[in-house]
């Protein structure tokens, strides 16, 4: 079910953009104050706002309609202020550089054809795509329909819905998708986008490392063929030699490469980072990396044996 056609949503409110404001002015209040307790109540207010959020993204010029029907409304200049400044604490860092301008075209992300109409202006866009990312990223709420998100960003552009599918499509298990979006819209963003996707799901690093591999001239250079064991170092070496010449765009994705192996290398334990690694990877490539990988996973082992260790002894002699 869409959350533009929530007829079903007691919360639901058509008509102007000011009542939307209003209700959503009501359901923030609710949710921040922790004034909700039932689970089945917490999920149907935070639906509601996302109903809200998405609606409001629809809503033409929705600057000059307050001034006229403010007036008629409960809201008060404090309550506008706290609205706009709603649940964008929760947004994840990443966000803010993620540049709306580089989504890919629409045979990339398709786009219901929907007959033209006025639009609301860019900064009430970007506020409601802000607020909206910051419930997304409240890992406090409960999870709301991600299907239901998805259906209604189907008529709008793109630069508008990009943040809000790449924060939705990992939550339904379409991580190489989002992965794909992200690495086409802006690569730069791969490893912060990582660390909150792939924590939990380590499987999912070797999605976003071989679709960063994809997007390079590296992909035969740093993989060693089956059938060739002849010209497995000088290609190595050539990956190092190279890279100044390649397009800029390919040294770039090669950096972010490296990058997020040595990320993983100092994080994950050497037997996890070993087994995302792919089975044909140049050995002479990842041999400084699993080196990283092993060292950090001793130290972290020897730490874990002073801490249990010391207090073992002070046990004793308390």
């Amino acid at each position: 079910m869409s959350y533009c056609l929530l007829d079903d949503n007691p919360f639901y409110v058509c008509g102007c953009g000011c009542r939307r404001i209003a209700l959503g002015c009501f359901l923030e209040e609710a949710l921040l104050h922790n004034k909700i307790e039932d689970d089945a109540t917490l999920a149907l207010v935070v639906s509601s706002l996302v109903s809200v959020y998405i609606g409001l993204l629809n809503v033409p010029n929705l600057e000059a309609v307050l001034p006229n029907e403010a007036v008629q409304q409960p809201l008060s200049g404090k309550w506008l202020q706290r609205h706009a400044d709603c649940m964008l604490s929760f947004r994840h860092a990443w966000l803010d550089r993620l540049m709306p301008g580089n989504v890919p075209s629409s045979s990339a992300v398709a786009v219901k054809q929907v007959p033209p109409k006025p639009k609301p202006s860019p900064q009430q866009q970007h506020l409601y795509v802000n607020k909206l990312q910051g419930l997304l990223c409240n890992t406090d709420l409960p999870n709301v329909d991600i299907h239901g998100v998805l259906q209604s960003l189907e008529s709008f552009e793109p630069t508008v819905s990009l943040s809000v599918r790449l924060l939705c499509l990992p939550r339904i298990d379409r991580f190489e998708e989002a992965a794909q979006l992200l690495l086409d819209a802006q690569p730069s963003l791969a490893l912060e986008f990582g660390k909150i996707f792939c924590r939990q799901t380590p499987k999912n690093w070797s999605i976003l490392l071989h679709e960063i591999l994809l997007r390079t001239t590296a992909m035969a250079t740093l993989l060693q063929p089956p059938s060739d064991d002849t010209n497995a170092s000088s290609s190595a070496t050539s990956l190092t030699l190279s890279t100044g010449s390649r397009h800029s765009s390919d040294t770039a994705l090669l950096r972010i490469y490296h990058e997020v192996v040595d990320h993983l290398a100092l994080t994950m334990h050497a037997t996890e980072f070993l087994a995302i690694m792919p089975d044909n990877m140049l050995l002479e490539w990842l041999q400084p990396y699993l080196e990283k990988a092993l060292a950090c996973t001793t130290a972290r082992l020897l730490q874990q044996t002073i801490v249990a260790d010391s207090k073992r002894v002070l046990a004793t002699v308390q």
